[in-house]
């Protein structure tokens, strides 16, 4: 009976144990995909910046060379 009772609660702590691990690693995993939504966010933020200033320096470009063939 003993015996029965010790096996249980070794089991529930063992089990305890592996849900704490489990909810470490989901923790530390959340932590890491905001962090990557983040970066990919700001690249993207970025990208759209030199994207904006690149089209408008072409922009700029193409008048200047209309301008001098008198288009």
């Amino acid at each position: 009976m003993q015996s029965d009772k010790d096996t249980k609660l070794l089991i529930s702590n063992m089990l305890k144990n592996v849900m704490t691990e489990i909810s470490s690693i989901k923790d530390g995993q959340e932590a890491t995909i905001q962090k990557i939504l983040k970066e990919v966010k700001d690249a993207s933020q970025d990208s759209a910046e030199r994207a904006h200033f690149l089209s408008r320096y072409i922009d700029e470009e193409i008048a200047k060379v209309n301008s001098k063939s008198g288009k």
